[in-house]
C-alpha cells in the first residue's frame, strides 16, 4: 500500500516534467534555482547507484538460477568463480543488445512483459496443482520461522523487508523512456502506476503460492540446488517439472536484465549530458547510427562487472544481499528527494496535469517520504548473528565510498561545473531535451 502511494507521489511529478533524466530532472524542478544544482546532483548519484546495483542483481540472480537450472537437469553446476563469470558475460551481453535503438530492440521487451505475466502464472498453478500436500491456511498465516540468529521477531521482520522493497525498485522505469515515448506527460506516469500494482498483485500471489508449497522448511534450504525456490519447484513437482520451472525463471531474469541495462543506460546518459559524471564530454554521446547512448552503456557495463567481484570476498549469499540492499537504497533515496522536496518548497508554478493529486499531493508525500526513509535506514542493519567479516551487511561500505566519490567530485569539480538539467518552465509546451533526443535524425 505504502510503495503505491509512492508511485502516485512520483507519478504526479513525472506527469509535470517528462523527461530521460526522470527522479534526477525533478528534483531540480520542484526547488528554487538556487538550490537545483545541488539537489538534482544528489539524487541523481542516488539514482544511478540504484540502477547500476540492479543491473547487477539481476546478472547474478540470473547466474545463480542458470546454475540451479543446470543443476536441477543434472548438469554439472559451475562453481562460485564460474558463476561470476557467467553473471560478468551476461552484462556485457545485455549491454550489447542495448546498443541498438530503443525502436529496434523493442520486440524484446514485449516479449519479456508477455513471459514475465506467463511465467509468474505458471509457476503459481504448478506448485499449488502438482503436490498432493500443501500447507494449511493456518500455517501459511500464522506459523513463524526464524533462522537468523535473532531472538526479535520484530527485528526480523523489519530486516525482511528487503526482499518485499526489492520488488518495487525501477518502479520509475517508464519515465527514464519518456523522451522516446508518444504522449509522455500521460504515458509516464501511468506506467510508474501500472508497475507497482502489477509488482505487488503477482509477487503477493507468488509469494502465498510458495508459502502453501513449501511444507518442508530444511529441504528447501538444503535441497538438491543452492537456490531454495528451485528445490521448492522440485519437491512440489518432481524433478522433470521443477527443472523445466527452474529454467522459466532464468529466462524470465535474463529478459528482465536486458530491460534495466536499457533504463540505467538512459539515466547514466542523461547524468552524462548534464555533467554529472568525470569525463562526460566522452560517455554523454549519442551514437550517430545506432542512436543509443553507446558510451554510458559502457560505462554501466564496467561498474557492474566490478560489482559482481564482490561475490568472489564472501558465500555468493552475503555478496547479492549486499547488492541489492544497495540497489534498493539508492531508488528509495532517489524517489525520496524529489517528493520530499515539493513538499517543503511546495512550488507554486508546479503544472497541473490530469495526473495532478490536487489536496492530497502533501499527505501523499509525506507518507511516501516516511516509508522511503524508514525502510532505508533499515537496510544498514546487519542480518545474520553473530556478525562476523564473512556474513556481514557490506552495504555499509560500499554506500559510504560512493558518497565519498560523488562528495569528492562535488567538492572539487562538480559545483563549478555541473549546473544540473535546464529548468522546465511551466509557460513553455517545448521540450527542454527535444533537440537531443535518440530518435532525432
Amino acid at each position: 500500500m505504502c510503495n503505491a502511494v509512492v508511485a502516485y507521489s512520483l507519478a504526479e511529478i513525472c506527469s509535470a516534467y517528462p523527461s530521460a533524466g526522470s527522479v534526477y530532472h525533478w528534483a531540480a524542478q520542484v526547488v528554487p534555482e538556487r538550490y537545483a544544482s545541488l539537489s538534482s546532483y544528489i539524487c541523481g548519484w542516488a539514482n544511478f547507484l540504484g540502477n547500476v546495483a540492479g543491473d547487477a542483481s539481476f546478472a547474478y540472480a540470473f547466474a545463480t538460477f542458470l546454475n540451479a537450472a543446470m543443476e536441477s537437469s543434472k548438469f554439472e553446476p559451475f562453481s562460485l568463480q564460474g558463476t561470476v563469470g557467467i553473471s560478468i558475460a551476461t552484462i556485457f551481453v545485455w549491454s550489447f543488445l542495448n546498443f541498438f535503438c530503443i525502436d529496434q530492440v523493442a520486440w524484446i521487451n514485449n516479449l519479456a512483459a508477455v513471459c514475465h505475466c506467463g511465467a509468474i502464472v505458471v509457476i503459481m498453478m504448478a506448485i499449488l496443482i502438482k503436490p498432493s500436500h500443501l500447507n494449511s491456511t493456518e500455517q501459511v498465516f500464522t506459523e513463524y520461522n526464524n533462522d537468523t540468529g535473532f531472538q526479535s521477531p520484530i527485528y526480523v521482520c523489519a530486516i525482511g523487508l528487503l526482499s518485499a522493497t526489492f520488488a518495487f525498485t525501477g518502479l520509475e522505469s517508464s519515465a527514464h523512456m519518456a523522451e522516446e515515448t508518444v504522449d509522455s506527460s500521460e504515458a509516464a506516469p501511468k506506467g510508474i502506476i501500472y508497475t507497482v500494482l502489477a509488482s505487488g498483485i503477482g509477487g503477493l500471489g507468488y509469494l502465498i503460492a510458495l508459502l502453501y508449497s513449501t511444507t518442508d522448511i530444511s529441504a528447501a534450504l538444503d535441497g538438491a540446488t543452492d537456490v531454495a525456490a528451485v528445490n521448492v519447484f522440485i519437491l512440489s513437482c518432481g524433478e522433470r517439472w521443477g527443472s523445466v520451472l527452474a529454467w522459466l525463471v532464468a529466462v524470465n531474469l535474463f529478459f528482465a536484465g536486458i530491460s534495466s541495462v536499457a533504463v540505467t543506460g538512459r539515466i547514466t546518459y542523461a547524468l552524462m549530458r548534464d555533467e554529472a559524471f568525470p569525463y562526460s564530454q566522452f560517455f554523454g554521446q549519442v551514437h550517430p547510427t545506432l542512436k543509443s547512448p553507446m558510451h554510458s552503456i559502457m560505462f554501466v557495463c564496467i561498474i557492474d562487472s566490478l560489482l559482481q567481484l564482490l561475490a568472489l570476498n564472501s558465500d555468493g549469499v552475503t555478496a547479492f544481499y549486499s547488492i541489492t540492499a544497495l540497489c534498493v537504497i539508492g531508488f528509495q533515496v532517489s524517489y525520496c528527494i524529489p517528493i520530499v522536496l515539493k513538499v517543503i518548497f511546495d512550488p507554486v508554478d508546479f503544472p497541473v496535469t490530469s495526473m495532478s493529486l490536487g489536496k492530497w499531493s502533501k499527505v501523499f508525500g509525506i507518507i511516501s517520504s516516511t516509508w522511503l526513509i524508514v525502510t532505508s535506514v533499515l537496510l544498514f542493519l546487519p542480518t545474520t548473528s553473530p556478525v562476523t567479516l564473512q556474513n556481514m551487511n557490506w552495504l555499509i561500505v560500499v554506500f559510504t565510498f560512493t558518497v565519498i566519490c560523488a562528495g569528492l567530485y562535488w567538492i572539487y569539480h562538480g559545483q563549478y561545473s555541473f549546473k544540473g538539467p535546464p529548468r522546465w518552465s511551466s509557460h513553455s509546451s517545448s521540450h527542454p531535451y527535444k533537440s537531443v533526443r535518440f530518435d532525432a535524425e
